[in-house]
């Protein structure tokens, strides 16, 4: 008699084991659904890092040819020419100037001076492909000689 029931309890032990060898498909199932999860979440990351990178590249190149602008502009006279177009790729910056002061060539103590000085507003707007994607505006003056020097001989 001992030795049938010994075997029964063996026969309990195989079953036990074999029964935790595996994942049961409730598990296997969660474990997918974490994981999807996680991928979905590093995905979405990774894809608003690209993003920043691509706008901050978008930035410096604006900021590249308003610099560029600028740099020509200080050349300007906008007694002659108050707007203008830049074409630089895919993008273009246009430009307007407007006279916001005039002042005559006197200073504080009312000494004439040679130049008169006209102070402009510029206002930049940047296109991408036709559309907005920045505004600037910068002051600059503009001198001009109005009067010739009295040298003594």
């Amino acid at each position: 008699m001992f030795k049938y029931q010994r075997r029964i309890v063996q026969c309990r032990m195989i079953n036990s084991r074999q029964k935790s060898l595996g994942f049961t498909l409730l598990e296997a199932m969660v474990a997918v659904v974490v994981m999807t999860m996680g991928l979905f979440a590093t995905y979405s990351w990774i894809n608003v890092n690209i993003q920043s990178l691509i706008r901050a590249e978008q930035v410096v190149d604006q900021e590249i040819l308003i610099e560029e602008l600028i740099e020509e502009l200080l050349l300007t006279d906008f007694s002659e020419v108050d707007s203008g177009e830049v074409q630089s790729g895919f993008q273009s910056v246009r430009w307007s100037a407007g006279m916001v002061e005039k002042r005559s060539g006197v200073n504080a103590r009312g000494i004439v001076g040679l130049y008169d000085h006209r102070l402009y507003e510029i206002r930049i707007d940047v296109y991408s492909n036709g559309v907005q994607v920045g505004e600037h505006f910068v002051r600059l003056v503009n001198s001009e000689q109005v009067r010739e020097p009295n040298l003594p001989l």
